[in-house]
């Protein structure tokens, strides 16, 4: 049984470290075996769907602070 775990990438003029980010997470996964039990689907668009998922926001202070109110999310979320 394979679990898919989803990443919503948020960015802009960010395209290198968002593969980055995508080249590191395949690589760990293969790393550590799990790439045979774990499907990770990372996507720059809204992610939909039922399953676990997380948002990443690759950029600076000031171009999250542009992004208020711009993002939304939909389901429960967690404070770390």
């Amino acid at each position: 049984m394979t679990a898919t775990y989803r990443v919503q990438v948020i960015q802009r003029q960010r395209d290198a470290w968002s593969a980055d980010l995508r080249q590191a997470m395949a690589a760990e996964l293969l790393a550590v075996g799990l790439h045979r039990t774990v499907n990770v689907v990372v996507s720059d668009t809204p992610i939909t769907g039922d399953g676990p998922t997380i948002a990443v926001y690759l950029g600076s202070p000031a171009g999250a602070a542009d992004a208020v109110g711009v993002v939304t999310c939909s389901g429960p979320t967690v404070d770390v």
